[in-house]
Formats: C-alpha cells, structure tokens, sequence
C-alpha cells in the first residue's frame, strides 16, 4: 500500500511484520507503527478511499484480503 493510492483493499496480516509511515514535505519518512499478526492493514484507506500512509514489509509476509462488503458485514 502506498500514500495516495486509491481503491485500495483492506488486509489482515497472518505472518510477518510492517511499517506503516507517512511521507513528509521535506521527503523525510515519519514511521507511524509496526504492525503484527493478527492486525489491518489499510484500514484508514478503505474508509477515507485514498491511502494517507504507506506500509512496507520488514520481514517475509502472508495477509489476506478484507474487502469493504466484508467489513460492513463485520461491524454490522
């Protein structure tokens, strides 16, 4: 997932850690968050429709898609 992509889905991540950060103005990288198992991914960029942050693996990774009709089920 990149800052600014748009009609991106949500994910949960199985195995393997991210970053999630943004980027700065001044290209600077701020890091946000480490996610885990078990947490979203793109969570924000599902609900606003564009990405405001990016994530990028820190190690190998497994995560499976969650679409926006899935989640609208959930919190249902």
């Amino acid at each position: 997932m990149r800052q600014g992509q748009t009609d991106q889905p949500a994910n949960v991540l199985s195995d393997g850690w991210v970053c999630s950060y943004k980027l700065l103005a001044d290209g600077s990288r701020q890091i946000l968050d480490f996610q885990i198992p078990g947490d979203f991914l793109g969570m924000r960029s599902v609900l606003l429709k564009t990405a405001d942050y990016s994530v990028v693996p820190i190690t190998p990774i497994e995560a499976a898609e969650v679409t926006s009709g899935d989640l609208v089920t959930i919190f249902t």
